[in-house]
């Protein structure tokens, strides 16, 4: 309860600090012209598509590779389905894309629903776990762009996070559910080793190339103002999607924005300019989630009652077996 009270408090939080944003430093001029000057570089918007459905590529590639060898489904699916969560989390006012990658893998991919389910929550964790790992990496900049700060400090904050899952990962056999167990036990297996290490490599290099997206739309507003250095874009944008699961609205839309604009601010933009990164960023990746979520649907299209049906199990006890 205390922590449901808590995370309402940050909510609020930041739906007032995206009001102050819009009242305080929303310059339309800045963003026409940013726009314009993003459109007048077809060259920048097609490397930011390109890299922004590689970072989907690599997680599609991930999330098979930690399937039992005899159980993955093709990768055109993996992916629609990660195509289809990422429609659902920017159209729907809750976070409820992982039911289509459930529902995806289990329903169409012919993958048992408890190990489709699980294979989802890993994914999350590893997800979770790469943001925490470059937000840490970046921890310097949380004191201001050019702040002289040890290297060591950054070393510690990469340590801890890495520990900390670790940690998690171990614990996870005591758990008092024998499913659950069985289901740690596994996502353990694979995560050690050669599998592993890829499976992490992936999941790394994705987050990295969606922070092009950042890096892209920086470049094109703040040119004149100052740049933005890719790892700073990397940093920005891992501090925003690590925050993610608080935020409420389509998209996160107001929690992104504000957590996005006091990076970028860190990292050294104006308060104007951070914004207007921050705006023109996310409304790319709604255009983008709303263009790729079209094709998925003609490429893989899924029938109300199977929606009904997936969103019906999501409430069940014991979801997604048969």
């Amino acid at each position: 309860m205390k922590i449901r009270i808590l995370l309402r408090i940050f909510q609020a939080a930041l739906v007032a600090a995206f009001a102050w944003l819009l009242w305080a430093h929303l310059d339309p001029k800045l963003l026409s012209d940013g726009w314009r000057a993003l459109s007048a570089r077809p060259e920048l918007l097609l490397a930011m598509t390109a890299a922004y459905a590689a970072a989907f590529g690599l997680r599609a590639v991930a999330w098979r590779l930690y399937l039992p060898k005899a159980m993955r489904p093709r990768l055109s699916l993996v992916y629609h389905g990660l195509i289809y969560s990422l429609l659902l989390n920017h159209v729907l006012p809750v976070k409820a894309g992982d039911v289509a990658r459930v529902g995806v893998l289990w329903r169409r991919g012919g993958v048992p629903g408890a190990l489709a389910l699980q294979s989802v929550a890993a994914m999350r964790a590893l997800d979770l776990a790469a943001l925490a790992l470059f937000a840490a990496a970046g921890a310097p900049l949380l004191l201001g762009a050019g702040a002289a700060t040890p290297a060591y400090v950054t070393a510690a904050a990469v340590l801890a996070v890495a520990a900390a899952g670790a940690l998690a990962l171990r614990r996870a056999r005591k758990l008092p559910w024998p499913a659950a167990r069985r289901q740690a036990a596994y996502a353990r297996e694979a995560l050690r080793g050669r599998r592993g290490a890829a499976i992490a490599a992936l999941v790394l290099a994705s987050w990295a190339l969606e922070a092009a997206v950042v890096w892209g739309v920086a470049s094109a507003v703040a040119a004149g103002t100052g740049a933005l250095a890719p790892f700073e874009a990397l940093w920005a944008n891992a501090f925003t999607i690590a925050g993610g699961p608080a935020y409420v609205g389509p998209g996160g839309i107001g929690g992104y924005e504000s957590a996005m604009s006091y990076a970028l601010a860190r990292a050294g933009l104006s308060a104007s300019d951070a914004f207007a990164v921050a705006l023109l960023s996310h409304g790319y990746k709604f255009a983008f989630s709303y263009a790729a979520g079209l094709l998925t649907m003609l490429l893989l299209p899924i029938r109300l009652p199977e929606w009904r049906e997936w969103f019906a199990r999501r409430k069940e006890t014991d979801p997604w077996t048969e």
